[in-house]
């Protein structure tokens, strides 16, 4: 393969978790390059995991005008891409709320914020958490159970559990969720159209705004509680700082979630050796998880975007100054300078610093130990309540979809029985 080869980025990607062979070679002898994009347009690709890192940590690397570009369209020269390969235009959202807020601005515009937001989304709270995340998991397994044969896992199970636990996370009064799970349902019906997730996004603000309502007259134990009483009164935070958290964590919490769900339970239907491992107790699910997130990605190609602020020197090139970068968490997953057998899975290798899937630096997901009690408690228990469950068809035929950032399963059908 020529080094100025002309595929439109991002790639064709012929199997699931498989990083198109173009990626690949990128990452072995062009770790830093440029790219076409099908608008005509160019940017540069980063692949490798030290240089995926200093991107997602070095502020020479801005996400301000990724944040901005968000709100009238999408990112810098990147069309949306669509459920079945190719591209389609992004077009403007509605007015409402359409506002990635903390996860696309530059450090000094929210790092008190996210200083605040940090000492309440610890591991140690995600912990405290693990007993009602279990218990939305069994409920959502009761479901399932009850259910008809073969069953969905995509719609019947990895976009269920999520809702349910950010219920808990937001403390959501009964008369509330029914509204949340309505956004919800937006929102997954919205994919891949900007519009149509603007038009979510207007649902989830209202939402929002009953939730910061409540917490303000009496802060209790959800996030925005905890927040608020944090917070103190000296650097109380704005209503607008507060919708804009519970908006980020909301959307965040939900399809990214979701979308890992389903890439993980079809990883182990691929190498059920693996799954058996599980089951048995032979590798802990803490592992497990680690290991999914670092194999199971089946990325767009358009998450973290940046735009560099000045000449950036990077893996042997010279990057200008106001040039859109992409990076590949794909890739870097699968770089052979970082991890061992990094094409294998392998459960019991699995570990944090193998992946950059939550980001690094001070874009670093704040949802991270949640996610993980989360699928830690999700795909241990289904395993566990369904010693047979089996997928109804070949995993290898399985048909993917998309959303603006994720490739996952359409349907991820099961039978157990």
């Amino acid at each position: 393969m020529e080094a100025a080869a002309q595929s439109v980025y991002p790639f064709e990607q012929k199997c699931p978790f498989a990083p198109p062979e173009e990626l690949t070679w990128r990452r072995r002898n062009a770790p830093v390059s440029q790219v076409r994009l099908a608008n005509g347009g160019t940017a540069w690709l980063v692949t490798r995991y030290d240089d995926v890192r200093t991107v997602l940590t070095d502020p020479r690397f801005s996400r301000r005008q990724v944040r901005e570009a968000a709100v009238r369209g999408g990112p810098p020269g990147a069309p949306a891409p669509a459920p079945q390969g190719g591209s389609a235009r992004i077009t403007p959202p509605p007015s409402g709320r359409f506002d990635f807020g903390m996860s696309l601005s530059d450090p000094d515009r929210h790092a008190a914020w996210r200083r605040t937001l940090a000492s309440v989304l610890t591991p140690r709270h995600a912990e405290s958490l693990r007993e009602r995340v279990a218990r939305a998991v069994e409920e959502t397994l009761d479901e399932l159970q009850g259910g008809p044969q073969p069953a969905d896992l995509v719609s019947g199970f990895a976009y269920q559990v999520p809702v349910r636990v950010l219920c808990e996370l937001f403390d959501l009064p009964e008369d509330v969720r029914p509204a949340f799970r309505a956004w919800a349902a937006l929102v997954r019906a919205a994919a891949p159209s900007t519009a149509a997730f603007g038009e979510a996004m207007g649902s989830l603000y209202g939402v929002a705004r009953r939730l910061v309502d409540k917490e303000r007259a009496a802060p209790g134990q959800g996030v925005i509680g905890l927040l608020l009483t944090a917070a103190g009164e000296e650097a109380a935070p704005t209503d607008e700082e507060l919708l804009t958290t519970v908006m980020l964590l909301a959307t965040a919490g939900y399809e990214s979630t979701a979308v890992q769900f389903a890439n993980g339970l079809l990883a182990l239907f691929q190498h059920p050796g693996e799954a058996a491992r599980l089951r048995a107790g032979q590798v802990s699910a803490a592992a497990a998880v680690e290991e999914i997130l670092r194999y199971a990605q089946a990325g767009t190609g358009f998450a973290g975007t940046t735009v560099t602020t000045e000449d950036v020197r990077l893996g042997g090139e010279t990057i200008p100054a106001g040039s859109t970068v992409f990076i590949s968490l794909d890739s870097a997953g699968r770089d052979e300078s970082h991890t061992d057998r990094p094409d294998e899975f392998d459960l019991g290798q699995g570990a944090p610093h193998h992946h950059l899937t939550f980001g690094a630096g001070s874009h670093f997901c704040l949802g991270a130990a949640l996610a993980r009690v989360e699928l830690q408690e999700g795909i241990a228990r289904l395993l566990r309540r369904f010693p047979t469950l089996r997928p109804h068809d070949s995993p290898e035929a399985v048909e993917f979809t998309a959303n603006l950032f994720h490739r996952y399963p359409r349907e991820l059908t099961v039978v157990w029985s």
